[in-house]
């Protein structure tokens, strides 16, 4: 294959990439905890497609997060509670451990408190069984209901948030490299929630421009496919 036409293809298939980036952030604006993904770019060295052993300066793609604090709305639900700061709330799942900036609570059948995807959110000391009553839950985590302590919700920061990755709308996992800290920066404040942090402009003027890239990736993908056609026209006449 032509090395300009290996490129063209890399190329579109990077902005693809990037489109697909640019959905995924615009489906979760509405999302509560959600961080918004970039992707960028890396130039590398690789051996261009034709086997001839040629080196080709091209890209990769790789995702970043931005875990720039999102807007904090008040509900005035006692079961909301948004994050002050860079912290996280640590869940147990069935498949695991995770993390969140969703403070949309709830309680399960078994009493315990839990995230909007059921998810055990963990206290200091295991998971916050809250019972009937009035919740109160402190800027430190302290969970009281009627008068009465039920335990301390867990936060926690990262010195190293490139070891936290995506793995959902508004989850988070750690790496094995990760060393979880209890929080000392962040505090809770109850009858609200953080909202996404996704620009729709931002990211509505992104898209076309990435899309209008594409376009033009396209046409020049068609232009030299017609080149190579005349080439090949060309020769055989000469022969």
């Amino acid at each position: 294959m032509p090395s300009g036409v290996y490129l063209t293809m890399q190329a579109m298939k990077l902005k693809l990439e990037e489109l697909d980036n640019l959905a995924h952030n615009l489906a979760n604006v509405n999302t509560d905890g959600f961080k918004e993904e970039n992707v960028n770019f890396e130039s590398v060295l690789t051996n261009a497609e034709g086997g001839d052993g040629q080196k080709e300066n091209t890209a990769v793609a790789f995702k970043s997060i931005n875990f720039a604090q999102g807007p904090i709305v008040t509900t005035g639900d006692e079961m909301n509670v948004a994050l002050q700061g860079p912290g996280f709330f640590e869940v147990q799942t069935e498949t695991g451990n995770f993390y969140t900036r969703d403070g949309v609570f709830g309680i399960n059948a078994s009493g315990e408190l839990v995230d909007t995807k059921g998810g055990k959110v963990m206290g200091e000391s295991g998971s916050i069984v809250p019972g009937n009553g009035r919740i109160e839950i402190s800027p430190s985590g302290v969970v009281m209901v009627d008068g009465e302590e039920k335990g301390k919700i867990k936060m926690v920061e990262f010195g190293d948030l490139g070891q936290v990755k995506s793995v959902g709308s508004s989850r988070f996992k750690a790496s094995d490299q990760a060393s979880p800290q209890v929080a000392k920066h962040s505090e809770l404040l109850q009858g609200k929630v953080e909202q996404s942090n996704t620009s729709t402009v931002g990211n509505l003027v992104k898209l076309v421009e990435v899309t209008r890239q594409y376009e033009t990736y396209q046409k020049i993908l068609s232009q030299q496919s017609k080149m190579d056609e005349e080439s090949a026209n060309s020769l055989g006449r000469l022969t």
